[in-house]
């Protein structure tokens, strides 16, 4: 969800930074949860735009519910579980970390590394996207992140106390975040190694494009998509597994790993990129429809839509 710069968000930041995160930190886990959560809880009743927006761009996909306004309610409540989760980050350890996420499909992800060409996990902005990354580097996974960490648009206090903060908390994911728009040598040696690189499938969560990006049909509407993970899993003979993480209590997430997306027998390159693209493009559409509270853009969906193609 996307929260515009101002002074009011400064002056929250400097809540949540300090007295609420040591807060956090001296209550259990669970509580920590049911907190996230009810602040989602508060943004609802007290949000009248960002209501009507979500409202509105959900029926842009036009598969609204008569659970719509129950939609946009967790998705809120998603929003601040997805962005304060990193405050438990010191709890998280390998003995209670499968009290708070469970996987599903590990088999698949067990399998693919018996090639010894590495893994790439492909997954949406969708759910609180770095906890399973935190919970398989616990659970011993050689797995690292691309992502594209950035203070850019973010006011000075957004710059010096959030971001600098976060990336504190970031630091201790058993795992590297590499940074997309960095020199990516790294990146290949590591599944040289047989690690697993997580990546996400559905664009960016910022106002910056890195790498390439296709317009694909999604939600009854043209959306620019990243072509990276395919294009990668072509030329390394990696292969790509979907992960998906819902929410099944407020302090308790599944994830799923499914099978490998297939590569066509197919000469050309681009043909190729857009159908692994196109495999795991219309799983994600499925996990949208079924549980759209946990993607992370309905807000700015409208925006990300391609109006005209050549």
């Amino acid at each position: 969800m996307h929260t515009e710069e101002g002074i009011i968000r400064d002056i929250a930041r400097l809540i949540i930074w300090f007295p609420f995160r040591w807060f956090i930190n001296a209550v259990p886990v669970s509580v920590g949860f049911f907190i996230f959560k009810v602040f989602g809880d508060i943004h609802y009743f007290l949000s009248g735009k960002k209501k009507e927006c979500i409202l509105k761009n959900i029926r842009l996909a036009r598969f609204l519910h008569n659970s719509g306004k129950a939609a946009v309610r967790r998705y809120m409540e998603n929003h601040y579980i997805d962005r304060l989760h990193i405050f438990l980050y010191p709890k998280f350890n390998k003995t209670n970390i499968d009290r708070f996420i469970a996987f599903k499909g590990l088999e698949h992800l067990d399998q693919a590394l018996l090639r010894n060409k590495g893994c790439i996990l492909v997954h949406g902005h969708f759910g609180p996207a770095q906890l399973p990354l935190f919970a398989l580097g616990l659970k011993g996974y050689n797995i690292n992140q691309l992502g594209l960490p950035s203070d850019a648009g973010l006011s000075r206090i957004g710059k010096n106390v959030a971001f600098k903060i976060r990336q504190v908390y970031e630091s201790m994911i058993p795992a590297t975040i590499i940074s997309a728009d960095s020199f990516l040598r790294p990146l290949f040696k590591h599944l040289e190694a047989n690690g697993i690189l997580m990546m996400t499938g559905d664009g960016t969560g910022g106002d910056k494009f890195v790498g390439k990006f296709l317009p694909v049909k999604f939600l009854n509407q043209h959306v620019l998509f990243p072509a990276g993970y395919a294009a990668l899993s072509l030329k390394t003979g990696t292969p790509v597994l979907p992960l998906f993480t819902i929410r099944k209590q407020f302090n308790r997430f599944e994830a799923t790993i499914g099978e490998p997306l297939q590569i066509a027998n197919d000469p050309d390159d681009h043909d190729r990129t857009l159908q692994i693209m196109m495999q795991f493009i219309k799983l994600f559409e499925r996990h949208v429809q079924r549980y759209p509270c946990h993607w992370h853009f309905w807000d700015k969906f409208e925006k990300l839509i391609v109006r005209e193609l050549n």
